[in-house]
């Protein structure tokens, strides 16, 4: 499952852990993830080889296969936010093989969604 908090900017403490999102049957666990610019989340399924975009209600919007099965993290990129990268672990893993193209980056254009800009980490 994918939760969701209350956050506090002031102080930084979470609070008010609830259920955002269900992925039973999606085939893996829900690993890195980012939200694009309609405020929907999208999560890598890694174990699944697939890419799950989530409504702000939590429900499923749409899935995006990916040819390999442990996809780990995902990022809008390019000129416009159009592009979404995706990496990919290149070794076994808790009993999963990587696939012929583990290890990888992947380009995924087409999606007709942008991301929203990233704020830089400032520490």
């Amino acid at each position: 499952m994918i939760s969701a908090y209350d956050y506090d900017l002031a102080t930084g403490t979470v609070s008010n852990k609830r259920l955002f999102a269900e992925i039973k049957g999606l085939g893996g666990v829900p690993d890195g993830a980012t939200v694009d610019a309609e405020g929907n989340l999208w999560s890598a399924i890694a174990g699944g080889g697939k890419i799950v975009c989530f409504k702000p209600d939590g429900s499923i919007a749409r899935t995006v296969e990916v040819p390999v099965p442990i996809i780990t993290s995902v990022m809008f990129g390019g000129d416009n936010l159009d592009v979404m990268y995706a990496t990919s672990i290149g070794e076994k893993i808790l009993g999963m093989e990587p696939g012929a193209e583990g290890g990888s980056l992947f380009a995924i254009k087409g999606l007709d969604v942008k991301g929203k800009p990233e704020p830089r980490f400032a520490g």
